[in-house]
């Protein structure tokens, strides 16, 4: 009878320590399932009013970056190389090919795989059948992907029959697929705000296609935004396309064309001390405002603008090399460590899968509960040579590298490959582990002293570098302050005799 009584006893002991940590495990599991739904339909509602989003947070209403000018920015290393050198190879009487003769090949490329934008200058606008019922103030707007908006001057007082709007906009289109639609929108004015009156959704191919092909004017289809009108005839736009010409200079070159509106000549101006000479700088009541010598000051300003993009390159590198070889090394060594767990855990004979009460209880035995950071200064800083944190008291407790490699390659029977637990507070994120991350570690963590030595590195050289610019800026305007101090000696010893009296 006593040992029927001990056979029942051990299955309700057991029982009651499974029984409320699994009704734990699902507690929280259902928990973080509410969360993760409540973000869902947040995130849901904010992108379905991104725009109030955007212009809470930035003061404007669209972001203006999009997967085209990524790849841009990564073939032009984040803008600082756009090889500008190939203009004087298009520039030289050799160059075969006259379309492109002056231009950036890079562009170019650029342009034909759609990563960068392409100029389309829009002329003879004209709208008409517009669905609305009385006269009134209206104006066009244009929105090409992640650029502003182009709007076009108010007509005002105008018959919503047929609108002539003389504006020549120029909008950027790129020849991809990945690209938004370019929209067009006829919107009327009122006291307070305005109301879209019809609009099209035109795609950027065809926009190049008309272009390209069209000789003289289109008329597109729009259609209305109210629902409520019934009007018989469609709205329409007409509108002409034709290749905007772009200046054949570099970025750095100061190459503008001005043209007098009396005399309708075109002035080229090449340098800024010409054009500087020729229109005088005002003020905003019309009285001449002082201006320092283009000459003398121009170079300091030239100075200021080499530092910062010497120091912005400098930081760049820094950040994506050091970034992306800090994000790699941490994921690594954070798997690397949930993977030594479950070899101390088998080591223990614990069966699998484990329950998180379990898993505590042997993190504390075993003091696993060691900081990522504190491992990573360990072996990257310290080289492993002091250890930050104590000695494992129990000899299971302990396994090597090459135990925790076979535990990546051949997990024990019943556990599953382990994520990477990020508390933030109001959710919980889970980051896979694979096993390959522990391969990566043990090849990472070799590089992990020449990646400091690479930071300290480039933290001198920036240092230097913006020594170095400010001494030299110095010095620039130590001289300017000679020649201005020496010009203006020898103009009062020229004027001093004709001063003094007989």
């Amino acid at each position: 009878m006593r040992s029927v009584s001990k056979a029942l006893l051990l299955p309700c002991c057991l029982a009651q320590l499974v029984v409320p940590a699994l009704a734990a495990d699902i507690v929280a599991e259902v928990n973080n399932l509410l969360i993760l739904v409540l973000i869902a339909l947040g995130l849901y509602i904010a992108y379905i009013y991104r725009d109030r989003v955007i212009t809470l947070f930035s003061g404007d209403d669209r972001l203006h970056v999009d997967l085209n000018s990524a790849i841009w920015q990564v073939m032009t290393c984040c803008r600082f190389c756009e090889c500008e050198w190939t203009r004087q190879l298009t520039s030289s009487c050799c160059w075969p090919f006259k379309r492109s003769r002056g231009q950036n090949l890079l562009h170019m490329l650029g342009q034909r795989m759609g990563v960068v934008q392409i100029p389309i200058e829009l002329t003879n606008i004209i709208v008409g059948d517009l669905p609305a019922i009385r006269s009134g103030d209206y104006y066009l707007t244009v929105e090409t992907s992640s650029n502003p908006p182009q709007i076009t001057a108010v007509k005002e007082n105008c018959d919503p029959k047929v609108i002539s709007f003389p504006d020549s906009l120029i909008i950027k289109v790129r020849n991809s697929g990945l690209d938004y639609n370019v929209r067009f929108c006829v919107k009327k004015m009122h006291a307070v705000g305005s109301v879209d009156i019809c609009e099209c959704y035109i795609s950027p191919k065809m926009l190049l296609y008309w272009e390209e092909h069209e000789q003289g004017p289109v008329r597109i289809r729009m259609e209305p935004c109210r629902r409520d009108y019934n009007f018989t005839l469609p709205a329409w736009i007409l509108m002409e396309l034709k290749e905007h010409d772009l200046p054949s200079r570099g970025i750095d070159s100061f190459d503008i064309t001005v043209r007098d509106a009396r005399t309708g000549n075109h002035i080229p101006y090449e340098t800024p001390e010409v054009f500087k000479s020729n229109y005088e700088l005002l003020d905003v009541t019309g009285f001449r405002s002082q201006e320092p010598d283009e000459l003398k000051v121009g170079s300091i300003d030239a100075a200021h603008r080499v530092k910062a993009l010497c120091l912005g390159q400098l930081f760049t590198i820094l950040l994506l090399g050091s970034g992306m070889f800090l994000t790699s090394r941490l994921y690594c060594l954070s798997c690397f460590q949930r993977y030594s767990e479950i070899a101390v855990l088998n080591n223990f004979g614990v069966l699998f899968p484990v329950f998180q009460h379990d898993k505590v209880f042997y993190r504390e035995r075993c003091r696993l509960n060691n900081n990522v950071f504190v491992d990573l200064v360990e072996d990257d800083v310290l080289n492993g040579i002091h250890k930050l944190h104590g000695t494992k008291v129990d000899p299971n407790c302990t396994v090597t590298r090459k135990e925790v490699l076979q535990t990546c390659d051949d997990l024990p029977i019943g556990a599953n490959h382990p994520s990477i637990h990020i508390p933030l507070g109001f959710y919980d994120v889970y980051i896979p582990c694979v096993r390959q991350a522990c391969l990566g570690d043990e090849l990472l963590r070799h590089w992990g002293v020449a990646h400091s030595v690479f930071v300290v590195c480039m933290m001198l050289l920036i240092i230097c570098t913006w020594m170095l610019s400010n001494w030299y800026i110095k010095n620039v305007q130590a001289q300017v302050l000679r020649e201005s101090r020496g010009m203006a000696y020898s103009q009062v010893s020229q004027d001093g005799p004709s001063l003094a009296g007989p």
